[in-house]
């Protein structure tokens, strides 16, 4: 998935925006880098979010914190999946038949 944002263009101090594609799975990933002994370190993928992408400090707060949300929901919830491999098959199953 990715989506597009304007952001504040660090040349130009400011004074205009300029369009950044941001993928959903990049930011996922940068997430999960992030886990240090199965804790999330929010502010390095922040910081690294910022750099990545040349965002500000609020937007990538926030979709750090969409990741993390992400992340903590998949892991609340696929323990209570009694086979997770058959679940996964079904799935991929039915995706390519969309």
């Amino acid at each position: 998935m990715q989506f597009s944002m304007s952001v504040r263009c660090e040349v130009c101090q400011g004074k205009g925006t300029t369009e950044t594609t941001v993928y959903a799975q990049e930011i996922m990933l940068i997430v999960l880098h992030n886990v240090v002994n199965g804790e999330m370190q929010k502010i390095p993928a922040i910081k690294q979010v910022r750099n990545d992408y040349g965002i500000g400090l609020k937007a990538a707060k926030e979709l750090v914190e969409g990741a993390m949300d992400f992340y903590y929901a998949i892991q609340k919830h696929s323990s209570q999946i009694p086979n997770p491999e058959s679940a996964r098959a079904e799935y991929e199953e039915q995706w390519r038949a969309d």
